[in-house]
């Protein structure tokens, strides 16, 4: 949090002296390329190596994004241009979170069969009606809708999970869900890698005019 409360402003102020998409093009792509800690070993250190290299990697491009934005507007209309910016916060958060519920469901299911109603993960045993069982902080996990395995005939060999990956019988594929993530959020910089002459305002047919200035320009009296 405190990464993204006080970093945009120092990163902004440190490299004003330095072309925008110098800056910009680094971020976005150690942003898009945080989530390969996920990839290659999924757990909590990964999960918090991702979201410190993602959280930097936003530092970094977000405060220049705006100040080139408001660059591009006439006088006086820097306001309109930044509010257009801000306009695809609001249009892209049905799709993205859709697409993490689709994510989630397809390679990373939820375990209803180890948690109560609420939630609540199975993971403590307790000795109910002379037989061991798991129990969550509200109810007792036993019966219809819950997992066999949350049962046993003592403590001893009753394993209550804490996670869906203890969870017996639970099939997920972190690993590939997090290189769908990585895929898809190396596109951008790629994008703007390939597109970088036409956002940096200078076209190929202007670049072209500026190497012939120099030529002399043909003799039409001979």
């Amino acid at each position: 949090m405190w990464i993204c409360m006080l970093g945009p402003s120092l990163v902004a102020g440190l490299t004003s002296h330095i072309e925008a998409f110098r800056v910009m093009l680094p971020g976005l792509w150690l942003m898009a390329l945080s989530p390969l800690s996920l990839v290659l070993s999924p757990g909590v250190a990964s999960a918090a190596c991702w979201v410190t290299l993602m959280s930097v990697g936003e530092v970094i491009w977000s405060p220049r994004q705006s100040a080139w934005v408001a660059s591009l507007a006439p006088e006086g209309r820097e306001g309109i241009f930044l509010a257009l910016l801000s306009l695809k916060s609001l249009i892209t958060t049905i799709p993205s979170n859709a697409f993490n519920g689709l994510l989630n469901a397809a390679f990373n299911p939820n375990c209803e069969v180890c948690r109560d109603k609420l939630g609540h993960f199975c993971d403590t045993p307790s000795a109910v009606d002379n037989h061991a069982t798991c129990v969550s902080p509200k109810i007792v996990c036993a019966g219809r809708g819950f997992s066999p395995a949350l049962t046993a005939a003592n403590l001893s060999s009753l394993h209550c999970p804490a996670s869906c990956r203890e969870c017996t019988g639970w099939k997920g594929e972190p690993r590939l869900m997090w290189l769908v993530v990585l895929l898809t959020s190396v596109s951008s910089p790629l994008m703007v890698a390939c597109t970088l002459p036409y956002l940096r305002g200078v076209p190929r047919a202007v670049g072209a005019g500026r190497r012939n200035s120099g030529r002399r320009p043909p003799d039409l009296t001979k």
